[in-house]
């Protein structure tokens, strides 16, 4: 009968684990397209103001702040994704390890005749 608890709580649990990592995974896909994208428009904006004839050094200036901007946001919006992902994932660990426990605790009663 543990056997048979272990190899039910098991598949939960890979099940947790899986979509932690997958969380994960997009969440660092999603930062970078993020980070492209940003950067992209930075340089369109750069270029866009360097054609209505400002400065160079105004123009590297503001593409400097952007680019600080960005990077700040993606930072902060990043760890934060992280820390969720983490948390959500810790706490599915711990759901699983009570409710195995529970299973082989159940499993572990004697039937009454």
């Amino acid at each position: 009968m543990r056997k048979s608890a272990l190899l039910t709580g098991l598949i939960p649990m890979v099940c947790v684990l899986l979509l932690t990592i997958v969380a994960g995974r997009h969440s660092l896909a999603v930062s970078r397209m993020y980070d492209q994208r940003m950067r992209a428009d930075i340089q369109m904006c750069a270029k866009q103001l360097t054609e209505t004839g400002l400065s160079s050094a105004q123009v590297q200036t503001l593409q400097t702040v952007l680019n600080e901007v960005n990077h700040n946001t993606l930072s902060f919006v990043s760890s934060e994704v992280d820390s969720l992902v983490s948390t959500v994932g810790f706490m599915g660990i711990i759901i699983m390890s009570a409710v195995l426990a529970l299973a082989l605790r159940t499993a572990n009663q004697t039937k009454p005749d």
